[in-house]
């Protein structure tokens, strides 16, 4: 079992060093080739390396595939659809993902597309519909060295395209959504509680990061302070910030306390060894 797995992995490492992505024949060659292999010896370890590249390949190939035509880019496009992701920041920038319908323009754009809207009216909500006036890019880097891999990023999260958004109307809520997205609404009330019990103060993007994995809630001084602490992870913040959290969760419930008091997270310096 161990030599299966362990095929697997290496024919999936195989994919990922390429210097350019694989054709998809090339996969079904390489599965075609494990399998007599298996047939051949009578083993299914064989099996491990062509099946772990011709997953990963066929993957790859289906993200690169779901991206933006190059001949939208850059144009105004009227696109409805519905949130997909808890809707982050402010009204003066609002970010939040899109999955376009399959109507109109929406029919040539990617699955999933991540917005921002610049002096947004009102506040949007997960899981409701939108029609909107976007301009749209296809994922790509950024120039500055050392930075995250954006594009890479995108493609992890299956985003085939990125942009602002022009003008827009809310459609409302359908019924069938709290069947359809039952996560993504518990998540955006819990948000919604934590933003409206704990206001501007600086410790609710890390309550909220720490509640439902908001991680863009976090302002970079928050992250920058989190780094010098060494907790800029996902386990170290849950140990440093967990007096924080356990705060949050007694401001978040209803009809306890009037007031909440304000949480402040502060670096953990950690001990000389002598």
């Amino acid at each position: 079992m161990w030599q299966l797995a362990a095929g697997l992995l290496a024919g999936s490492c195989a994919v990922l060093c390429l210097p350019h992505a694989s054709p998809v024949v090339l996969a079904w060659v390489c599965l075609c080739a494990s399998v007599a292999g298996a047939c051949t010896r009578r083993r299914a370890w064989p099996l491990g390396p062509g099946v772990g590249f011709w997953l990963t390949a066929l993957q790859l190939d289906a993200g690169l595939a779901d991206r933006l035509d190059p001949a939208l880019e850059g144009r105004a496009v009227r696109v409805r659809g519905v949130v997909t992701s808890v809707p982050q920041g402010t009204l003066d920038v609002l970010k939040f993902r899109v999955s376009p319908l399959p109507d109109g323009d929406s029919r040539s754009l990617p699955r999933l597309i991540e917005l921002t809207w610049y002096d947004a009216p009102t506040r949007v909500e997960a899981a409701e519909t939108l029609a909107l006036e976007v301009k749209l890019r296809r994922p790509r880097g950024f120039a500055n060295p050392g930075g995250r891999d954006n594009e890479a990023r995108m493609l992890r999260d299956h985003v085939g395209a990125s942009g602002y958004v022009r003008s827009g109307e809310r459609l409302g809520r359908e019924s069938s959504a709290a069947f359809k997205y039952p996560v993504l609404l518990a998540r955006s009330q819990v948000a919604s509680i934590i933003r409206d019990a704990l206001g501007d103060r600086p410790s609710a993007g890390i309550v909220a990061g720490l509640a439902v994995g908001l991680q863009d809630a976090l302002s970079r001084d928050q992250w920058l302070q989190l780094s010098r602490s060494g907790a800029s992870h996902e386990g170290g913040a849950a140990r440093s910030c967990g007096r924080s959290e356990a705060r949050g969760r007694r401001a978040c419930r209803w009809h306890r306390r009037p007031r909440v008091d304000a949480l402040r997270v502060e670096p953990c310096h950690r001990p000389h060894r002598i």
